[in-house]
């Protein structure tokens, strides 16, 4: 890779590691929180609903009023709103405020996102350009390994405000980073004719968007509330560390899997394949939830394919669109959030009615079903159209 590739991938990965963590932290401190603010856990887990779907609604918004300004300077700006953020969310008492610092939070976060990455497809090589975004999300899943489990451990010593100090300091050091490191890119408009971009078959984007959407919600109904499910089968708080520290490892070896399998496969068998043991590895957790050993196994198999899917998915976004990608990638980026949003939601509605989380699970056995049903039709109409066009060839 060239410098500038190496800063963007680099600084990138930091960057989204901080991103991830901030939205993330509160699956493993749910318990910590709710008592602080005097509320039910399943309220604390909607804060992950409040963020997502701020995330999701706000961030093709966000995109398309700062496409004439530099991205870079977007990025630092959105950086100190996001690190102002992340101090207020120690200082406010009441859960109203913490609502309304979420969705501020979540906006600037999707501004981040969507920059980064719209520098990363600026800045690399077209052969390079699936590997730097895929570098940057990585930062994603690495938020799992390290930032959730020690978050984790760091709320049940010192606090839960702890994990939001740190966030504030290392997010600071990588807004430092980026503007010592980054160079301007110039406005997406500056870039492009009029900024635009073309899809070449809408149909395909739409079914792997919502294949993106399926997969997102059902993983979110059950690791939102990863806590008080490992609770509730008498697991401790370590073993809850340690199962977030599997699934964090896994999250990101997984991230990487999913470019190793889009490269290798194409994005249909890839995401076939994701899909497919994700859905056994869920279905045997929910035989099993009492059996810590099993469970750790499955939440590595799960996480491992399940991280693989957005990779895949932006693997298909660049071979299915012409022209500038940000706005396509904030898309990309609002269905992934809204699907935690959805994710959370519902999860939060099952463990409310159902505490043993037998709902959860069928609910998000549900929407893998629907993921894989849409895979199928994805990959027979290809096979459709691939035998059209070698009949039209025949008969010519």
């Amino acid at each position: 890779m060239r410098s500038p590739e190496r800063n963007v991938s680099l600084i990138g990965f930091l960057t989204m590691f901080m991103v991830g963590v901030s939205d993330l932290i509160v699956i493993g401190i749910i318990s910590p929180m709710s008592q602080s603010f005097g509320v039910e856990e399943s309220l604390i887990g909607q804060l992950v609903t409040i963020y997502a779907v701020s995330f999701g609604v706000l961030g093709p918004v966000l995109t398309k009023i700062t496409r004439k300004y530099d991205d870079k300077q977007m990025l630092c700006i959105s950086m100190v709103v996001f690190i102002l953020c992340a101090w207020l969310t120690t200082m406010v008492s009441t859960y109203l405020a913490l609502c309304v610092v979420r969705v501020v939070l979540a906006s600037a976060a999707s501004l981040i996102t969507v920059k980064l990455l719209a520098i990363g497809t600026k800045v690399a090589s077209a052969s390079n350009q699936a590997k730097i975004v895929a570098n940057i999300y990585v930062g994603f899943c690495a938020s799992n390994i390290l930032g959730v489990p020690i978050g984790t451990l760091l709320s049940d010593a010192v606090g839960w405000k702890s994990t939001f100090y740190a966030i504030f300091a290392l997010s600071a050091v990588c807004l430092v980073l980026i503007a010592l490191f980054f160079q301007p890119t110039g406005s997406t408009k500056e870039r492009t004719t009029n900024g635009e971009y073309q899809v070449v078959e809408r149909w395909k984007l739409t079914s792997v968007l919502l294949v993106l959407l399926f997969m997102m919600a059902s993983n979110s109904i059950l690791f939102t509330y990863i806590e008080p499910m490992m609770k509730t089968h008498g697991f401790s708080i370590e073993s809850v560390s340690l199962a977030l520290f599997i699934a964090g490892v896994c999250g990101i070896i997984g991230s990487k899997l999913g470019n190793v399998l889009s490269e290798s496969l194409g994005y249909y068998k890839s995401f076939m394949t994701i899909c497919s043991v994700y859905l056994i590895a869920i279905v045997v957790m929910s035989l099993y939830l009492d059996s810590l050993y099993v469970f750790l196994i499955c939440i590595g198999v799960w996480n491992l394919f399940h991280w693989g899917t957005n990779p895949t998915v932006q693997f298909a976004l660049l071979r299915l669109i012409k022209g500038d990608p940000s706005q396509v990638f904030s898309y990309n980026i609002s269905i992934l959030n809204l699907g935690i949003g959805m994710g959370a939601f519902l999860g939060g509605l099952a463990y409310s009615f159902d505490p043993s989380f037998m709902s959860s699970f069928i609910l998000a056995i549900i929407l893998g079903v629907l993921s894989f049903m849409m895979i199928v039709f994805l990959l027979s109409d290809r096979k459709r159209a691939e035998s059209e066009w070698v009949s039209s060839s025949d008969s010519a």
